[in-house]
């Protein structure tokens, strides 16, 4: 299984990189922290409905292209990740929210979990995740 995110996002604010002075986006930033193992949860309609890992990550924007074409801003998803293990689950989003202790009530684009968060999901759902 392949799953995209966009390098660049319209609404998003750039970063600047201190390292070769281009700008980011909080995506690429993002994205650039996912490693080979991690479990990645699939969120939707008020749930995390699938867990999987991540086995590959590659920026490719031909094979993204080729998978979903282009949006109407001209974007696609180029920072691939590929992932199996994947897992149907059934997580009711408000519970994961409470037990990590955000505000947030629904979950909107690509996040990469602090170290801490992430240590109490699986502490909390490591058997089914």
């Amino acid at each position: 299984k392949i799953w995209g995110v966009q390098s660049e996002n319209n609404s998003a604010k750039k970063k600047e990189n201190s390292k070769d002075n281009k700008s980011i986006s909080p995506n690429v930033s993002k994205w650039n922290k996912l490693q080979k193992g991690a479990r990645v949860l699939f969120y939707s309609d008020k749930s995390f409905c699938k867990a999987a890992t991540v086995t590959y990550t590659i920026w490719n924007k031909k094979i993204a292209e080729h998978l979903w074409n282009l949006n109407e801003c001209n974007e696609t998803w180029e920072c691939l990740y590929f992932v199996n293990d994947v897992k149907v689950v059934d997580l009711d989003a408000d519970e994961v929210f409470e037990l990590i202790g955000t505000k947030e009530k629904h979950v909107q684009g690509f996040r990469i979990l602090k170290d801490e968060h992430a240590k109490k999901i699986i502490d909390q759902y490591g058997e089914v995740i």
